[in-house]
């Protein structure tokens, strides 16, 4: 699951542009948020190759939200995710604890 060359940044490719990122370390994971809890600034995600994953969101881990009217994209908060959403997150290759940091998260849904 490490990415050790370019990989297309989701906030990129959600925004229609072609810029990438190296990312080092880290993971890009689609699935379904199970459980949410802003209070904790965790989530469990059930990714699409079945597995379910501890999110632990940092303070600096950006968020991306559908926004209604444009039907793009706008920065969010956990409060905004919903359980059943569509997901794509960025986290950390392994496991701190049991929880994933999760240094990005786009909204698919």
């Amino acid at each position: 699951m490490v990415i050790d060359t370019l990989c297309r940044c989701p906030f990129s490719e959600a925004r229609g542009t072609s810029r990438t990122c190296a990312r080092r370390g880290s993971a890009m994971i689609e699935g379904t948020i199970r459980t949410i809890d802003p209070s904790s600034r965790t989530a469990v995600v059930l990714a699409d190759d079945g597995r379910e994953l501890l999110l632990a969101f940092p303070a600096e881990a950006v968020i991306e939200v559908s926004e209604p009217e444009t039907m793009g994209l706008m920065g969010g908060v956990l409060g905004d995710l919903q359980l059943g959403y569509r997901v794509q997150v960025e986290v950390a290759d392994a496991p701190v604890d049991g929880r994933y940091a999760c240094t990005a998260l786009v909204c698919l849904s």
